[in-house]
């Protein structure tokens, strides 16, 4: 039962990053898992419960594995290796399932309207992730690796933001070019704050 719940939440989940909530019917969720309504409706009453669950169970999981990861002594430059090989590792898994980055944020706002719960989560998650950065920049600070005289807060905004803005300007094409633009974006800002 649990394992076809969880087949379910993967493969709707592709379908509602490929089309959007609105886009998305029933029929296609069952014809891409080739099973009837009745079992479809035994784990979920309906298409929204199904797509709050994937975002619940997902895409949010997605995000929190990110931060999981990540250790409170890492330094701006450690932070920046292991957010490239996570981004690496999202982009495989997209670019497997013939999916643009876009369509992943596109499927948060989409969260986002449906549910205006989510909004508390992703601020939630804005807030984590602001902390990890600013965290790794103090450790930079304190070893000697970039300079004292930089704020913090907004450093860390700027770490944040470039992964998101190239993201949002990524599609199904381009995710190697969107990895390489984020790369080159971390190292930009960490050129001008180093030592």
């Amino acid at each position: 039962m649990k394992e076809t719940r969880q087949t379910i939440l993967q493969k709707a989940f592709v379908i509602f990053l490929d089309k959007g909530y609105y886009g998305t019917s029933i029929s296609d969720i069952q014809k891409e898992l080739d099973i009837g309504r009745a079992t479809l409706y035994h784990h979920f009453a309906n298409k929204k419960e199904l797509f709050f669950a994937i975002i619940d169970e997902l895409f949010i999981s997605m995000g929190n594995g990110v931060q999981k990861e990540v250790t409170s002594d890492m330094t701006v430059k450690e932070l920046i290796n292991h957010l490239k090989k996570k981004l690496y590792d999202e982009v495989t898994w997209l670019k497997n399932k013939q999916i643009g980055l876009a369509d992943f944020f596109m499927l948060s706002a989409e969260a986002l309207r449906l549910n205006p719960d989510y909004h508390k989560i992703s601020e939630e998650m804005h807030e984590k992730a602001l902390q990890i950065w600013s965290q790794s920049i103090l450790n930079s600070i304190d070893k000697g690796e970039v300079r004292d005289n930089i704020d913090i807060t907004e450093t860390a905004k700027l770490f944040m933001y470039v992964r998101h803005g190239i993201a949002v300007l990524s599609n199904r094409k381009n995710l190697e070019k969107s990895i390489i633009e984020t790369q080159n974006g971390y190292e930009s800002i960490y050129q001008l704050i180093k030592k």
